[in-house]
């Protein structure tokens, strides 16, 4: 079994390929409330612009309640995502990145990844939780994951989805009905199946009539005139290496033109509200004003043949994608598997370096990538990070670096981190610097907060300029430069306090038990009420607990669970066996028809 659904209703998969605009139509008619369209434009030989046009009248006449789903190459569905969101009124819902055969195009790294686009009429949709089965190392044969003292809190059968599909390949050349590509849209009809649903998968025919006149009635994030970009007098010196405190848009208009070699930003994500289209709101219409900004000015600075990355979620990207692509050429779109806090019933782990080239070619990079230093190799799939595995089984398991990243993870440990709450890991940004700029080069960040990107780019040979507006984040990136020249690690173990840090997460803790709750654990804890659940049938409060299990006082649970759920995690759940095995009895709570259709091989 290759996924398990929990709480499903039974859905109806439609395979259709459409011959023309006819055909495109009728079907559209047919649709009921509650239906949803995979769209196949892997075939498709046309413009973000033309596919918006030819399909924007028939998307329009779906009901309320419909789905829309795109499988596409990157660039091609970012174009594609902003006219639908700000023509037609569509809300984003999840990007999700597929795997295929990797490919060498006209560009510094391979391509493995194309993407799936979801977005729907109605501001909200259901979605069922989907599990994965766990993967196991091929060296040491324990789960790739290391779930340590928390084994009996998760699913046996695997882990929930995420928005990264790694253990799956689409076939572009290929229907969305053949043997390689079902597993992708069944997929999707299992994640849409919260109720009963008809599920139609259209591929259009190679002689599908695609009318070319193009009738766009949305425009691209206006690029303004270049007069209204003032410039300030005082110029940075772009000869040396430089920390600054100060506002980002302005540091830029100090800057003289084509004098940067390459661009880093992590900008702020703007997420403390969720948006379904880029302009929801006047927050949200400000802040992508802004960006648009930074992102005009970072072009200007940039010499010809240049790069600038940006790293954001893939919600934010289209829309920087829609701005750039008007006055830059498109080099990559990485998918960097990283996931985050788990939120919702898809795990959040995509996320995108977003990467543009200046137009022009008096500064061009060579496309020979140096893989030689140990964070250019790749980890292979499913293999864990245990210490000891990693000791017995050499470091010779490696592959290819392409646009897809999974074997850097985000910096979890506290003694690694500084009072900054997005701090990326020293292997992501060498990594990153080492692809898009040559040693010597001038390497700009106007986000640096503690100084990752500077410290990075200094540690491999390369000038550079961080920016930022905090007076406490400069400071700490300046002594940070200073443990570089006295030969210590700036990326090391640090001596602050837990409390003089940013966490990632609101998760408290406790590090210091009190002497009286020493002999009592948190599993132990979990299982005893596992075990009441039981006993109940159903989930025990508080109050349960305590008149059953007295000698556990009302403060343990208090002072060592984040919330009563977490008391509550090793219910309903056998835990997790962390050495391979197959088990062909399980079945899950599905009945046969639910097996039938949740069963599928690659």
């Amino acid at each position: 079994m290759k996924h398990l659904a929990e709480q499903t209703e039974d859905f109806i998969l439609e395979n259709l390929t459409l011959k023309n605009k006819k055909d495109l139509n009728e079907n559209i008619k047919g649709i009921q409330q509650n239906g949803a369209i995979v769209y196949n434009l892997s075939l498709v030989n046309q413009s973000p612009e033309i596919i918006y046009s030819n399909l924007k009248g028939s998307i329009n006449e779906l009901p309320k309640k419909s789905v829309v789903c795109f499988i596409g190459y990157n660039s091609e569905l970012a174009h594609l995502a902003y006219f639908l969101s700000e023509g037609l009124g569509l809300h984003y819902q999840y990007w999700i990145t597929v795997r295929r055969e990797i490919t060498k195009e006209d560009k510094i790294l391979p391509s493995e990844t194309m993407s799936i686009l979801v977005m729907s009429k109605s501001k909200k949709i259901k979605i069922t939780r989907v599990l994965l089965p766990y993967t196991y190392c091929p060296a040491c044969g324990k789960t790739t994951k290391d779930y340590g003292g928390k084994k009996h809190t998760f699913h046996h059968f695997g882990t929930t989805m995420s928005d990264v599909w790694k253990d799956v390949f689409f076939n572009p050349s290929e229907l969305l009905a053949s043997d390689k590509n079902k597993i992708i849209t069944e997929r999707i009809a299992l994640m849409l199946s919260t109720e009963e649903r008809r599920v139609y998968a259209m591929d259009f025919d190679n002689g599908f009539l695609w009318d070319d006149k193009i009738e766009n009635d949305v425009l691209l994030p206006r690029i303004e005139d270049k007069e209204k970009h003032q410039k300030f007098d005082n110029q940075i010196n772009t000869n040396n290496s430089h920390i600054i405190h100060g506002d980002s848009i302005k540091t830029l208009k100090s800057l003289p033109d084509n004098s940067v070699d390459y661009i880093f930003v992590d900008p702020p994500y703007n997420l403390e509200k969720k948006y379904g289209s880029y302009s929801d709101d006047m927050d949200i219409q400000n802040y992508f004003k802004w960006c648009d900004e930074w992102i005009y000015e970072s072009i200007r600075v940039l010499k010809e043949g240049s790069y600038f990355s940006i790293l954001n979620i893939p919600q934010w990207s289209v829309r920087h994608f829609a701005y750039l692509v008007q006055i830059a050429d498109f080099e990559s779109w990485i998918t960097w598997d990283a996931l985050s806090k788990p939120a919702g019933k898809i795990m959040p782990a995509n996320y995108t370096i977003l990467t543009f080239k200046k137009r022009g070619s008096s500064h061009k990079k060579s496309n020979e990538v140096n893989y030689l230093p140990e964070y250019m190799k790749q980890l292979a799939d499913s293999y864990c990070l245990r210490a000891s595995c990693v000791k017995s089984r050499g470091d010779n398991f490696h592959k290819p670096l392409t646009d897809l990243w999974t074997d850097i993870h985000r910096l979890k440990h506290n003694s690694l981190r500084y009072d900054h709450p997005c701090q990326l890991h020293p292997k992501l940004m060498k990594r990153i610097f080492e692809v898009y700029s040559n040693p010597g080069d001038l390497i700009l960040d106007f986000f640096n907060g503690v100084g990752t990107s500077t410290l990075t780019a200094e540690l491999i040979g390369r000038r550079y300029i961080g920016v930022d507006l905090d007076k406490k984040y400069v400071s700490i990136a300046r002594e940070r430069h200073k443990m570089i020249h006295l030969g210590q690690d700036p990326f090391g173990k640090n001596k602050l306090k837990a409390e003089e840090k940013t966490k990632n997460n609101t998760v408290k803790r406790v590090t210091i038990r009190k002497k009286e709750h020493r002999h009592i654990s948190k599993k132990e804890v979990q299982m005893k009420i596992k075990a009441l659940a039981e006993e109940l049938d159903t989930n025990p409060s508080i109050e349960d607990a305590l008149w059953k299990f007295p000698e556990i006082p009302r403060d343990f649970y208090e002072l060592y669970f984040s919330s009563w759920a977490e008391v509550l995690a090793a219910v309903k759940v056998k835990g997790v066996n962390e050495n391979k095995f197959i088990e062909d009895n399980y079945k899950g709570n599905i009945s046969k028809k639910r097996e039938i259709q949740q069963t599928w091989n690659l």
